[in-house]
């Protein structure tokens, strides 16, 4: 009888082992989680953090290596006349006409997370981080989305589209600047430092870190040009000034698609993944679970029957 029932024990305890390691062991893919801190979304060794207070902020790094972080913080828009026509903002040629407008004043919220899935995990990851109820007097109307997409076919890059859509120009012939900061820092996070940055062939690139910016963006059914510039340190001097140049687009939807990502990327598994919200509730139910729950149900209450049998 003791013996009989230790082994009930023991089924038991590698029955929920064993669904212990099905929620954990399988987990491959895409997965992410959202707090009161902000966005992390890990693809292989490539970490996305994001952080909406202080305007959007992007931080990635390689989680199999681990040696820096880096960082694209888009920190201000404004309106400038290209008195040189060169194509781009430069503080001592062009005409800036005020108000800049601080991103981090206005309101910012993630949302529309859709997810590809395949064999219950994400291969695919779609979200936003998009202003609201702008406050600004010049620009009531105004609203600013960053459209993020994460793939698990390119475990080493995030596509993201910027919109711009209720700028209250002030004239036509003016430009529209948006203006970020990239920089780097130590996994322990604290201080960022301002790298050896490079611009060629509209690819930035910054120690292991690289911003790729397409030729043109989209507004109203049309194709214009859009260029980038470097802006030098900024007054901390922890980090290097880019700037996204556009030309007027009147009062339609503007839309452009960079790629921020590593240039080399870590060979990693993860030893003990942990499935998103959405990856577990899709395995709660799959039909290996549940073939599994059933042998397992079935063997303790065969047991269960065998005890008694032997007491009786």
């Amino acid at each position: 009888m003791k013996r009989t029932n230790g082994l009930a024990v023991v089924t038991i305890f590698l029955l929920i082992l064993g669904l212990g390691t099905i929620s954990s062991a399988d987990a491959v893919g895409i997965e992410y989680s959202l707090d009161s801190q902000g966005l992390e979304v890990t693809n292989g060794a490539f970490v996305l953090n994001m952080e909406a207070d202080g305007g959007p902020h992007y931080r990635i790094f390689d989680r199999g290596s681990y040696l820096s972080n880096y960082h694209m913080l888009f920190i201000n828009a404004f309106e400038y006349v290209d008195s040189n026509r060169d194509g781009v903002y430069k503080l001592e040629h062009d005409l800036l006409l005020p108000p800049i407008l601080p991103l981090q004043t206005l309101d910012w919220i993630f949302g529309g997370f859709i997810s590809g899935e395949e064999s219950g995990n994400v291969v695919t990851l779609r979200f936003n981080l998009s202003s609201v109820d702008s406050l600004t007097p010049l620009h009531p109307n105004l609203w600013i989305g960053f459209q993020n997409h994460i793939s698990i076919e390119n475990q080493s890059v995030l596509k993201f589209d910027i919109s711009v859509e209720g700028w209250s120009w002030q004239r036509t012939d003016s430009s529209l600047a948006i203006a970020l900061v990239i920089a780097t820092g130590s996994p322990s996070g604290g201080i960022t430092e301002r790298p050896d940055v490079d611009l060629f062939n509209r690819v930035i690139t910054y120690d292991n870190a690289f911003i790729s910016s397409p030729t043109n963006a989209t507004f109203g059914g049309q194709q214009a040009r859009v260029n980038v510039s470097l802006g030098g340190a900024t007054v901390q001097g922890d980090g290097e000034q880019l700037y996204f140049c556009f030309p007027n687009f009147g009062d339609v939807r503007l839309e452009y698609d960079p790629t921020f990502g590593l240039l080399q990327i870590s060979n990693y598994t993860p030893t003990e993944p942990s499935p998103t919200t959405t990856t577990q509730l899709t395995r709660l139910v799959d039909t290996d679970r549940i073939i599994l729950m059933s042998i397992g149900v079935t063997t303790i209450f065969a047991l269960v029957l065998i005890v008694r049998s032997k007491k009786q």
